[in-house]
This record gives structure tokens, sequence and C-alpha cells, in this order.
């Protein structure tokens, strides 16, 4: 197995200088991993070690521990220095390693006790952060996350459409995230609020749904179908269009019409943005984030040239 570094503060080293203990929390994805805690000091004492529900030990200077730990989801790792002559005291500079043999990971420092008593937070070895349907250096908008607050929800972003009336039209291209869970575009958004609205979505292997929105209520109008008009995969752009005639919606993914519905509950020609975040078996948090991008499109459509088409 690959041994991975977990890398913060400076590169690998933690100091433990004017602290009376530090902990972690460490996040395994798989069902085990080796856990290897390595003391890089020569100082007098030593540091107790504790892993919730896994057990505990004491590291001398220039010694190692390990710990296996065999179950999923967030284990707590305690140390604390005592020195030579009175535990829990302020020590010297202990410096830690810490190693773990499975790249399904992700680690958070927290100090605990400082000098003056008081709680200390590092920034995570990976960061948490949400980028909240913003432009990008490319021109498209971006939502972005990685935090765990994200799990199983639905996101969106209206906004005013560029097009006609009753035209609809986006570019979008799912940079990463899990396979499982959609994004797409909100068409026909209410003008009046931004909680009623309809929606195609399009799945990475190649599938397609759409659904709406309103008085608090998700309908499904067209369940997840495989459509060979989906371009599967990652950081792949496909174009989403649909157009309105009188109460009738055509949907179309990459210009070819797919689904025709009719509707008449919500009105409105606002358009938006739709991502699905999967749960915590599904996403890879915070290690890799859900990254979608979009762009509105001006869309070249002749409103009188109605398509004929034949939907199963």
């Amino acid at each position: 197995m690959k041994f991975q570094k977990l890398l913060f503060s400076s590169l690998i080293i933690i100091s433990l200088a004017s602290c009376t203990s530090w902990s972690s929390r460490l996040g395994v994805k798989t069902e085990e991993a080796n856990v290897t805690v390595t003391r890089l000091d020569n100082l007098e004492g030593f540091v107790y070690v504790y892993v919730t529900g896994v057990g505990s030990l004491m590291i001398g200077p220039g010694e190692t521990g390990r710990f296996r730990v065999e179950t999923r989801g967030t284990h707590t790792i305690r140390a604390r220095y005592f020195g030579k002559n009175e535990s829990s005291k302020l020590g010297p500079d202990i410096e830690l390693k810490l190693e773990i043999d499975n790249d399904k990971h992700y680690f958070s420092v927290n100090y605990l006790g400082d000098a003056n008593g008081k709680r200390t937070e590092l920034k995570n070895l990976y960061e948490i952060k949400t980028i909240s349907f913003l432009p990008d250096s490319n021109g498209f908008v971006q939502f972005s996350t990685n935090d765990a607050r994200y799990y199983g929800r639905g996101t969106w972003k209206i906004v005013d459409n560029i097009n006609a009336q009753n035209i609809y039209e986006i570019e979008c291209l799912k940079m990463s995230g899990a396979r499982t869970r959609g994004h797409g575009m909100v068409f026909g958004a209410s003008d009046t609020d931004n909680v009623s609205y309809y929606a195609v979505g399009i799945g990475t292997p190649g599938s397609y749904f759409i659904m709406k929105l309103s008085n608090d209520k998700y309908t499904m109008i067209k369940a997840w179908s495989g459509s060979e008009k989906v371009k599967p995969g990652y950081n792949v752009l496909n174009t989403l269009r649909v157009i309105k005639y009188g109460t009738t919606f055509i949907v179309f993914i990459n210009d070819n019409p797919v689904y025709e519905f009719t509707d008449d509950e919500i009105t409105g020609n606002r358009v938006g943005y739709w991502v699905g975040i999967g749960g915590g078996e599904e996403e890879e948090f915070p290690i890799e984030p859900v990254d979608v991008r979009f762009r509105q499109r001006p869309a070249s459509v002749n409103m009188e040239q109605r398509p004929s088409i034949t939907l199963k």
C-alpha cells in the first residue's frame, strides 16, 4: 500500500509548542487503514496517544506507534505530552509525524489549551470551501463544495433569462463529484419567487430527468432515463435547451429533442442552474469536491418551426 503523508501547518511536522494537548479527526472512507504516529524529537518524557474505539499507546523519544483502524466513519486521535517530572505541564516542542496507508482520508487538526488557556484551531489539511454560483476565470458560473453540510442536498441559482420569452438554454459540465447525482438547468422559473421552477438534469453516466418544484413539493415529470443524446463523463460540455409553446415544453439535449410535456402550474420566464449533491457514501468530501460549471447560451431558434418528434 502507498503511504500518504498528512500535510498541515508547514509540511508534515506538527509543533506542539506551548500546548497541553491536541486532537484531530480522521475520516476513513475505506473499511480499514493503518495509522502510524512517529515522534521525531529526542526530548525526555513521553506522548500519550489515544484513538477512540481503537486503543492507546505511549510513544517515547524517537519511537513509532501504529494503530489499525478497521471501522468506517470518524475517529478522534488525541495526544498529550507528559514531561519528565510533572504530567500535563506545558512542554517544549514535540514533533510528531502522522501517516496513513490509504488515500481515502482527511485530517483536521485542533490544538487545545494554548498558553493562555484558549482553544486555537488550525487550518484543515483539506480546506473546507464552497463556491456558490460565482464566475470562474473561463466565462462559466461555478458551484463547488466539499462541505459535508451539503450532503444529500440539491441547490440552485435562478437568474434572468438572456433569451427571448419561453426559450431557455445553457451549457454545463461536471468537473467532479458523485456519478449518482445530476446537474442541469432550471427553466420557466417563477418571476416572483425562487422556489417554483421546472428543471432538466443530466448525469455523468449518460442519463437525464425532468422535475418541478412547486409549493414546496417535488414532482418527477420524467424519471431518470438513459439517453444517447447525453454526452457522458466528466469535464464534458452538454447543452440543454427548452422551448415552451403555450403550456407545452419541449426539452432538447445537445440540440436533440428528447421529451415533451404539458403543464401550466408555474408561470415565469427565468432560467437557472441546479446541482445535486450526494450523501456521505457517494461523495469523497473533503478530498474531492462537487464541482459543476454553467453558462447561458444565446439560442438560435425559430419559434415558428416547432419540431415534430415522436417520443416514447
